[in-house]
C-alpha cells in the first residue's frame, strides 16, 4: 500500500499541472477576459470629487481653528482619495509617495518638449499650467 501511495503521489505531482491545473487556469483566464467591466457614471464621479474636495476644505478649516488628530486623519484620507482619483491608480501606490519626492519632482516647464505640448488636449495643457501654480505655492 505504501508503494501504491508513493506511486500515486509521483503521478499526481507529474500530471497535475498538465491535466487539471492547466484546464482550471485557462477556464479562469477566459472568464476574466470575458467579464464585463462596469465603469462608474460621470455624474457619480463628479459627486465623489465634490464630496472629497468639500471634506478636504472642511478638514483644513477645522485644523486652522482647532488642530486635532481626527481632522488630520480626515484630511489625509481625503487627500489620498483625491490623489488616487486623479492618477487612476491603486491606493497603495499613491499612499507611499513622500512629501519630499513630491516637492522635488521635476519642473514641468523645464522638462516638457514642444512635441509633448502639441499632443496634449486643451484640458491637459490647463492642468499642466495649474501644476506650475501649485509648485510655486510651496
Amino acid at each position: 500500500m505504501q508503494e501504491n501511495a508513493d506511486n500515486f503521489e509521483k503521478l499526481l505531482e507529474s500530471e497535475w499541472s498538465h491535466r487539471v491545473s492547466h484546464h482550471s487556469l485557462s477556464a479562469l483566464s477566459t472568464s476574466k477576459f470575458n467579464k464585463v467591466q462596469l465603469l462608474p457614471l460621470a455624474d457619480d464621479l463628479e459627486k465623489l470629487r465634490k464630496y472629497v474636495l468639500l471634506k478636504m476644505s472642511s478638514s483644513v478649516q477645522l485644523l486652522e481653528e482647532k488642530p486635532n488628530l481626527e481632522a488630520w486623519s480626515d484630511l489625509a484620507q481625503a487627500t489620498l482619495a483625491r490623489l488616487v482619483m486623479f492618477n487612476k491608480r491603486r491606493g497603495g501606490e499613491a499612499s507611499k509617495i513622500l512629501l519630499e519626492s513630491y516637492l522635488n519632482r521635476p519642473d514641468w516647464t523645464e522638462v516638457n518638449s514642444p512635441e509633448i505640448m502639441s499632443a496634449l488636449s486643451s484640458f491637459e495643457k490647463e492642468l499642466s499650467r495649474r501644476q506650475v501654480k501649485i509648485r510655486n505655492y510651496y
